[in-house]
């Protein structure tokens, strides 16, 4: 009887009685190892901190391209700033018109024609100067006079050159534009108020 008794957990199963198949149950086993590494996976990343650790890392990343920026930005004012070829330009060229009795510095102010002449005389290194520095304007106001005496609304000789699109010029001179950026005689004299 014990024999029989000891014999019927190990019997194998009959025909028509249902088991579980040999998928079911290593699939079940995989299931529950998953589970496990994605809970321990979860747990490691909370006590880690890795979130805060990677918007510590874009924030920094961050800082640092703005600042990278900010230092292109500033260089490239500074560049555009820094007139001091076109100043030594300006004051040769009025320097030898005073030279050669074409201007009278004292009429400068008064006078169209003469301011018309140096600021003719100039033109072309200002347009020079706009394109070379790619910014979108340059200008000269003419004054020999103390700014503070002058009345309100006078006006005084000056050019303003304004180029919308400072790019172009880097595309004129690589297809060897044919048209000069000024032609004698087409420049007048403006007032500024």
């Amino acid at each position: 009887m014990l024999h029989r008794r000891a014999a019927q957990g190990t019997q194998t199963p009959r025909r028509g009685e249902k088991t579980q198949p040999i998928f079911r149950t290593i699939f079940g086993a995989m299931m529950l190892v998953l589970v496990a590494e994605i809970l321990l996976l979860v747990i490691s990343i909370y006590v880690t901190n890795v979130g805060g650790r990677l918007n510590q890392n874009a924030k920094d990343m961050l800082a640092m391209q703005v600042r990278n920026r900010v230092g292109y930005m500033q260089d490239l004012m500074q560049n555009a700033q820094d007139l001091t070829d076109l100043s030594d330009y300006i004051d040769r060229a009025t320097l030898s018109m005073v030279n050669t009795g074409r201007l009278d510095l004292d009429a400068l102010n008064t006078d169209s024609e003469q301011s018309s002449a140096l600021l003719a005389a100039i033109a072309p290194e200002l347009v020079n100067t706009l394109r070379a520095r790619s910014v979108t304007g340059i200008f000269v106001v003419l004054n020999t006079e103390d700014l503070r005496l002058l009345d309100v609304g006078s006006g005084v000789p000056g050019i303003y050159l304004r180029d919308l699109d400072p790019d172009a010029a880097d595309r004129c001179r690589a297809h060897r534009c044919p048209h000069p950026p000024i032609k004698a005689g087409s420049l007048s004299c403006a007032t500024m108020a």
